[in-house]
């Protein structure tokens, strides 16, 4: 249930099964950490309107999602805003955020 929203720099993007994953420099309290983002597959990305291209490194991008309950720097990504302002959802339709 702990939710995160912070802005970041894109290091790496992996488009593959069965979820995509990409990794974000955030810079929290003086020190830079390196987040392990997850989002949705390819096929669910694609119908939220993402490419394989959506992402690229180097880029800041802000993030709003879950943090993992047991790794800390890891987190499910619900909604990326990108560089030129496109907000896309990260998770799949069934997506009804954390379970109670």
């Amino acid at each position: 249930t702990k939710t995160f929203n912070f802005k970041g720099t894109v290091t790496k993007v992996e488009w593959t099964n069965p979820h995509v994953r990409f990794y974000l420099d955030v810079v929290e309290d003086g020190k830079t950490n390196t987040w392990n983002m997850e989002l949705a597959s390819p096929s669910a990305l694609a119908r939220n309107g993402w490419t394989s291209r959506s992402l690229k490194v180097g880029e800041q991008v802000t993030v709003q999602g879950y943090a993992a309950k047991v790794a800390p720097y890891r987190g499910n990504a619900r909604s990326v805003v990108l560089a030129d302002g496109r907000s896309l959802f990260g998770g799949a339709a069934d997506d009804n955020g954390p379970a109670q």
